[in-house]
């Protein structure tokens, strides 16, 4: 009688407190899959711009290459002004 007695007193005791444990655990989630949410957001943002820097980059490497070869041109243009000449 008295081990049930106690058992039920440490039951009474405890409940509230599990309960209010698990309301916080709840919190905690919702704030981590908000995070998460706001992370995955981010990623998403910063991967549009990583393809797009990434396209810019290209494009700036074809101009380079076009004045390379502009600049080869010339030289060979000069060149055959020089032996021309």
């Amino acid at each position: 009688m008295a081990a049930e007695s106690f058992i039920k007193s440490l039951e009474r005791f405890l409940t509230p407190q599990l309960n209010e444990l698990k309301g916080e655990l709840k919190a905690i989630n919702t704030k981590i899959d908000a995070t998460n949410n706001r992370i995955d957001e981010l990623n998403k943002k910063m991967d549009i711009r990583f393809d797009s820097m990434s396209e810019k980059i290209s494009s700036l490497s074809e101009k380079i290459d076009a004045i390379k070869d502009i600049e080869k041109l010339k030289r060979e243009i000069q060149e055959l002004k020089q032996k021309a000449g």
